[in-house]
């Protein structure tokens, strides 16, 4: 039985450029790798495709795991079957990549198992036919994203960094959240290369008042318990708060475990999906 862990993404800053022909919109992000994640077991079987999840609100045969699955065997010819279990810890709908991650996991998975040997690159461009989110968590780790998620630069690592990651009550479609932008008229936006050069000399601090989410303004009137969870993250010793991806989870950014483990704590009497965790580095 193989395993592979399929770990959950925050957006450090969200920009959105403008719509492309394809109708995608145009991105520029940081997308970081966290410690938080899913796991998912492989087991051979002489033909088909086996999915199960201990979630049960995750549908049989439309999730991204399974679609992954059927992409790679199709594309590789693969004429054996594959059991794929799939453990999950990342909450769904909350903007922290899920099911991207656990898309990009399989496609790594089948590749060791199958011996197609593919590269990293090639694996992200495949995985982009499952989702816009998917190549970056094929390696992880600290990149800028652009387009409408295929252009990775990779950046210098910001491993170690202490966040806690909540989940309030209102979940958020990530459909609806682009909709809802494009009725703004005047959006706040992030200055992303300050951003990235702030990461870059892991000068923590100096993110105080600087990560901007362009979907905030956009996604909390209608979600208010997403501006709550902000408002109580920045009441413990956060540097700062801001949501991840469309939303709605919310994470704040700590200088130290102590501090980070003491608003967990705390929060917890408030909040059932809250974790801590840690950025990580990135494959290859």
């Amino acid at each position: 039985m193989i395993v592979q862990k399929a770990y959950a993404k925050i957006n450090i800053g969200l920009d959105i450029k403008g719509l492309r022909e394809d109708r995608y919109h145009e991105i520029d992000t940081i997308m970081q790798t966290v410690e938080l994640g899913d796991r998912i077991t492989f087991t051979e079987k002489e033909k088909g495709i086996y999915f199960w999840c201990d979630d049960y609100s995750i549908k049989q045969n439309e999730n991204t795991a399974y679609l992954a699955a059927k992409l790679f065997m199709e594309e590789m010819n693969i004429k054996q079957g594959i059991k794929i279990d799939l453990y999950k810890t990342i909450p769904v709908c909350s903007g922290l990549g899920g099911g991207s991650s656990d898309a990009a996991a399989v496609l790594r998975g089948l590749n060791f198992i199958f011996k197609t040997n593919l590269s990293y690159s090639d694996l992200e461009k495949m995985s982009l036919k499952i989702g816009a989110d998917v190549p970056f968590c094929i390696r992880g780790g600290t990149q800028r994203v652009n387009g409408k998620g295929e252009i990775l630069k990779p950046l210098k690592d910001f491993s170690d960094v202490w966040f806690v990651v909540v989940k309030p009550k209102d979940s958020v479609e990530t459909a609806w959240a682009y909709k809802e932008y494009d009725k703004l008229s005047d959006p706040l936006r992030p200055d992303m290369d300050l951003i990235q050069n702030l990461l870059e000399k892991r000068d923590i601090l100096g993110l105080k008042g600087k990560v901007i989410n362009i979907f905030e303004k956009a996604v909390i009137p209608h979600n208010p318990s997403i501006g709550v969870a902000i408002e109580d993250l920045l009441a413990t010793d956060a540097i700062t708060s801001f949501m991840t991806g469309s939303g709605s989870a919310v994470v704040a950014v700590y200088s130290e475990m102590r501090q980070a483990s003491m608003a967990y704590v705390s929060l917890s009497k408030k909040y059932d999906d809250i974790y801590i965790t840690k950025t990580s580095g990135g494959l290859g």
